[in-house]
Order: structure tokens, then sequence, then C-alpha cells
């Protein structure tokens, strides 16, 4: 079984838990998804019976159980219609109803057997279900087909439903309130879509201790920034699936704090021309630093911009000088300066945190 496989068993994890949120807004339409729905189902290896790959999985119990049963059922009725549809000597002439595929919406099911090879499947068999098999044919023939189709008929009003649910992959950076190392699950306080709390998942026990670090105090010094899949409804943040990546950044009570907050929540494409990258933690701690000694040398502090790119720049200005020191996010660092009487300058590249430094103290004005 190919390690790449694994991902397969994520997106069906995904999907059941995707389509069990439709069973809920059914039964509660205009309420909002309860804040541990999806936290309260995890699929785990119970056990690996004899075979090439025969992998036996099993869901924990919750109060939403229900929920994710017909979830499971609503993902295998689609996948047998899909199936149906191939299995027709003229598929073109009984196409099914797109809008009766309300998964098809979901990235996953776009994705699902992704990883598998032409001359490969894999299979899921429920307890007391059919077994349903993935294969490149059903995916590319099958499922690909069909969601271009549901897009192309679905109605304005139709769209605009489809809109309150979408994903992407992206960063979001907040306070980490919560954490749950047995479902590898956390909250999350973003500093942006007006503070409300999300919930997440993590992909790998490794990022426990990292996480478990970073919880924050009620002091709020800590942000952190996190990678995985960004779930919306409309334009609000709802929940932050499959982390893959944690960065943190400490923060203290020094005069540029509140700077580097406002920084730190700049996603991508922040700049005018879309092309600004997120502001890398380590840019912004290394300008802490510099700006550590700023305070020592008793100069006045600079401001303080973001860069395209990702990185800091420090800029010090008036009617007779400029000092600029760049910080890139590889922790390069370009420092100029400029006497403006004289046209004379001094530029150096260096990825010498100490020379930044001092070079604050030899152009001190």
């Amino acid at each position: 079984m190919p390690v790449a496989a694994l991902a397969e068993l994520q997106r069906y994890q995904e999907l059941v838990r995707a389509a069990a949120e439709l069973e809920w807004e059914k039964e509660h339409p205009g309420e909002g998804l309860p804040s541990d729905f999806d936290e309260s189902f995890s699929l785990v290896l119970k056990d690996i019976k004899p075979g090439s790959a025969t992998s036996v999985l099993e869901s924990r119990k919750s109060a939403y159980e229900p929920y994710f049963e017909r979830g499971r059922s609503e993902l295998e009725r689609e996948i047998a219609v899909i199936e149906q549809w191939l299995d027709d000597s003229n598929p073109q002439a009984v196409s099914p109803q797109p809008l009766d595929l309300p998964l098809l919406d979901q990235p996953e099911f776009l994705a699902l057997g992704s990883s598998i090879s032409d001359a490969a499947s894999f299979s899921i068999s429920a307890d007391r279900g059919r077994r349903i098999e993935i294969t490149p044919t059903l995916r590319n023939r099958g499922i690909r087909p069909l969601a271009a189709r549901r897009a192309e008929a679905l109605t304005p009003a139709a769209q605009e439903i489809a809109f309150e649910k979408t994903s992407e992959f992206g960063e979001v950076a907040g306070h980490l309130v919560q954490l749950d190392a047995e479902t590898r699950s956390f909250k999350l306080v973003p500093l942006r879509y007006g503070g409300h709390k999300i919930s997440g998942r993590y992909k790998s026990d490794t990022l426990t201790p990292e996480l478990r670090e970073h919880l924050d105090s009620p002091e709020k010094r800590t942000i952190v920034r996190l990678k995985g899949t960004l779930r919306y409804h409309g334009t609000k943040l709802a929940r932050l699936l499959q982390t893959s990546e944690v960065n943190a950044l400490t923060l203290d009570s020094k005069p540029w704090s509140r700077r580097f907050i406002e920084l730190a929540t700049l996603e991508e494409g922040w700049s005018e021309d879309g092309e600004g990258k997120p502001i890398d933690f380590l840019a912004l701690d290394a300008a802490r630093e510099i700006l550590e000694a700023v305070l020592e040398s008793q100069r006045s502090l600079p401001g303080i911009f973001p860069m395209v790119d990702g990185g800091v720049q420090l800029e010090w200005s008036s009617p007779d000088f400029v000092t600029n020191i760049e910080i890139s996010p590889g922790l390069s660092f370009y420092l100029f300066d400029l006497a403006v009487d004289s046209l004379s300058s001094t530029s150096v590249e260096t990825d010498d945190l100490a020379k930044a430094k001092s070079f604050v103290r030899e152009t001190s004005r």
C-alpha cells in the first residue's frame, strides 16, 4: 500500500464530515453548526486484517453520531449514482441530476482517488452497506465531469448557497486557546474575522508538542500562524482542517507589539497588486532584536512596514537623512543609509544579525 494512499482515508473522513454537516442543516435551517460538531467525528485504524492492505476503521461515539451515519450513507449513495452512470452503455444519455449530488461541491470529492495509479483502486465497505470502489476511471470520467456539470447547472440562488461553503489552502494567525491531543483538535481565536472562536484539526501527532507549547496565556502573548485547509461560510472563516505547519510569535509589552500584531494578520495577497506574502515570523523576531538595539542606543523608533516578499522593513527618514533595514524571510539583511545634503550613501547586504544591530548604533543621529 503506497504511503500516499493514506490521504484517501483522510479525504473519506472529510467527506463523511461534510455530508454530516448537510444533514445537520436540513434539520436545523438557519442555525450555526455546533462548535464541537467537527471534532466529534474522527476515524481511527482499529485493526489491520491479513491481506494486501485491509484496514478496519472505527469512529468514536458522540451525540451527533446519527448525522455522521447519514452522512456516510449519503456519500455512498452519491458514489453509487456515479458508478451506475458509468456502467451504462451510453452514459451521456442517462446523466444523473447534478443538483442531486451536493458533495460534488467538496474539494475532497474532486481529489478522491488522486493518489491511485491507473492500475490500482481502493474500496470501502460499511458494516451493513455495499462496497464502494474508487478508481481513476470513477474520478476522471465520473466525478470530475459531473462536478463541472453541477457547477454549470446551479442557479444563481444555488450558487449563492454553494458559496456558503468554500475551502482553500492557506494560513490563519491567532491565539491558540484549547488543545485535545487525543482527537488532534484545537480551538483558535483568529486575529481577524471578528475574533470568534473556530475549531481546527491537525494531521500528525508530531504537531501535538508544538501546539501545546504555544497554548496561549490569559495575557495573549503568543500568536500562532497555522497552515492548512481553511473552510469558509460565506466570507466568515468557520474551521481550519488538515493543519500541517505551526509558526509562533511571542509578544511583549514594547511599543512595537501592536504593529507586530497588525503585520501578523496580513494574509496572502495583502498588497495592492495582490502579490503580498504573509509576513514571516522569523523576520519579525529579527526585527524585534534590532528594535531592542534601537532602544538601547536611545535612537527614535523607526517606521515598521511589511514587504511584498514577506519580509519586514525598518525605516528612519527626515529632510536630512534616510536609513533603511530590510529583513528578508530568509533572514538576510539589506542595510542602507543616505545623507541628503552630501548624497553620500552606504549599502550593505549581510546574513549577520549582529551586524544589523551594530548598523543601528553606527548610523544613529
